[in-house]
């Protein structure tokens, strides 16, 4: 039997998705998404430019996992995953200290200092293949600019190889901002992909779920975590309509006024955090992001589908606007359409 149900569409909010796509945190996590996928092409092995990064370090001798978790400013659970992967691989070897047997600190092995060597290799041209659609005068303004948001993450009584490499830099700079949200008690322990998906569904209220992966550039198991994750703290819901097979999402009441007051400490958060590089250069900074988010579309599985479109947009990039979800919201609602068939349309399918 064949399936009858009519496909509808949601137009695209450009300008919503406009506004979303020129947040520097934003652009960041896209770019880092980004370097992580265009190592995997260059480096036929399973190791991670986190894991190239933990290697770096142990070149200079034995670490406790304190201390490796304070260098890359992980928590002790992320370092621990690190750290048995690289076990698992022979890379690395956990030795217990013969003067104080509480202390098992982990040093290269022999085979680790020798993949080191190749990996570096393939993060370098990794690393130049992210930067390739900028001049040589705009990489390196664009690498002091992301040293200077780094801050203190950033910081280290001495200079590795790798606290100078682009990909270490950048993530560096998603943990200053992600230490600023969780330092921020009006966030509502939202993260940045929870607000990112948040800001979508409440422009594009009855979205699909494949259609808010691809507005997201999330991949499918990112998309239904985050999902979830909402739904649970009860800030997103399925739309009328919507079955298991076939979610489309809204935001509810809690998570639009949520989302209302999270914009305005979000807007501050970036504002100060983006002004240690000068105001006048934040627009500069956005443009350089999202040249590269765009020009590397296709190297990653869940590419932007509208990136391009919101960059050709007269009014992108958009500073932080402490209250644009508010007042963009008139202009999202408002519909030329009766009333009778905008019901109809609110539950349709954007494809």
């Amino acid at each position: 039997m064949k399936n009858t149900r009519q496909k509808r569409t949601i137009a695209l909010d450009l300008e919503g998705l406009g506004y979303l796509y020129a947040r520097v945190p934003f652009l960041i996590q896209r770019v880092e998404q980004i370097m992580n996928a265009l190592f995997a092409l260059q480096h036929s092995e399973q190791t991670t430019p986190a894991q190239i990064q933990m290697l770096g370090l142990l070149t200079e001798g034995p670490m406790l996992q304190t201390e490796l978790s304070s260098s890359l400013g992980t928590d002790k659970s992320t370092t621990g995953l690190v750290i048995n992967n690289l076990l698992k691989q022979g890379l690395i070897i956990r030795e217990t200290d013969e003067e104080d047997r509480r202390r098992k600190p982990v040093s290269l092995t022999p085979v680790g200092r020798s993949h080191l060597a190749e990996a570096r290799k393939d993060l370098k041209k990794a690393e130049g293949m992210l930067l390739s659609p900028l001049g040589p005068a705009e990489r390196q303004q664009l690498i002091h600019w992301l040293k200077v948001l780094a801050g203190d993450h950033a910081a280290t009584e001495e200079k590795l190889w790798i606290h100078e490499s682009p990909s270490w830099i950048l993530r560096r700079c998603l943990q200053a901002i992600e230490a600023r949200l969780t330092s921020e008690a009006g966030m509502f322990g939202l993260t940045l992909r929870q607000d990112a998906m948040l800001h979508v569904v409440l422009c594009h209220p009855g979205i699909a779920e494949a259609m808010l992966r691809r507005l997201l550039g999330f991949e499918v198991t990112n998309a239904a975590l985050v999902s979830k994750l909402l739904c649970g703290k009860n800030m997103m819901e399925l739309a009328p309509g919507s079955s298991q097979s076939h979610k489309q999402y809204r935001v509810t009441v809690l998570g639009r006024d949520v989302l209302l007051a999270v914009e305005p400490r979000l807007a501050t958060l970036e504002h100060d955090w983006t002004c240690s590089i000068g105001l006048r250069n934040v627009a500069g900074l956005q443009q350089m992001l999202g040249r590269l988010v765009s020009a590397h579309a296709d190297k990653v599985r869940a590419p932007l589908l509208a990136i391009d479109e919101a960059m050709a947009l007269p009014t992108w990039p958009m500073p932080p606007f402490p209250t644009y979800a508010g007042a963009h919201e008139p202009r999202r609602t408002a519909s030329p359409v009766p009333a009778a068939k905008r019901g109809r349309q609110s539950r349709g399918e954007a494809s």
